[in-house]
């Protein structure tokens, strides 16, 4: 009865706190801070021959919507990154900040968070854009960006370097705390 209790348990709090984990590798650098067996922080970097070190921020090409906006490939190398023209630097194409979800259709954690995600993405309309991308159907997003884990977020600043973390963010204990933990992302991060 109790090793039946401890397994319930050890699935329930893996179905919570994401579907896999990554590591980090040379096209990322972890951020310090981070806690481990929450979620892995990374931002990242460009290499040092690169000559501007903030993003350059060009009129945003995505209307502005309501709900989240799916992206293939091809639709987030046009309104977010196009890693093939610019492989030694983040160009963010987008003039409003942004939050890419990497989820897969079966990931519990992922289909926790796509209410809140929903929500926000009206309370913000206009100021965030937020992006959701089938991770296992964009396969060459997923490998560019080592998306291993899922759910996998991409935090985008207006300027500056994106930060990317798998898990839902630090601090979310049940389904009530998702909102409020994206909430403070964007008003600390973003706005």
């Amino acid at each position: 009865m109790n090793r039946t209790l401890v397994m319930m348990l050890a699935v329930i709090a893996a179905a919570l706190f994401g579907c896999s984990s990554r590591t980090p590798d040379s096209t990322f650098q972890e951020v310090a801070g981070n806690v481990p067996g929450t979620q892995t922080e990374q931002t990242i970097t460009t290499p040092p021959d690169s000559v501007p070190a903030a993003a350059e921020v060009k009129p945003s090409s995505v209307a502005f919507s309501n709900k989240p906006v799916e992206l293939t490939t091809a639709a987030f190398k046009e309104k977010v990154f196009d890693m093939d023209k610019n492989p030694t630097q983040w160009v963010y194409k987008g003039g409003l900040p942004a939050i890419v979800d990497f989820y897969a259709v079966w990931c519990g954690p992922c289909k926790m968070a796509a209410p809140a995600l929903e929500e926000l993405a009206r309370e913000y309309a206009g100021k965030v854009h937020i992006f959701k991308v089938d991770a296992e159907k964009e396969r060459y997003l997923s490998s560019y960006f080592q998306v291993s884990g899922y759910p996998t977020f991409m935090v985008i600043p207006a300027s500056g370097q994106p930060r990317i973390f798998t898990g839902l963010p630090q601090g979310v204990r049940t389904q009530a705390d998702i909102k409020p933990a994206f909430k403070q992302i964007i008003e600390n991060e973003l706005l």
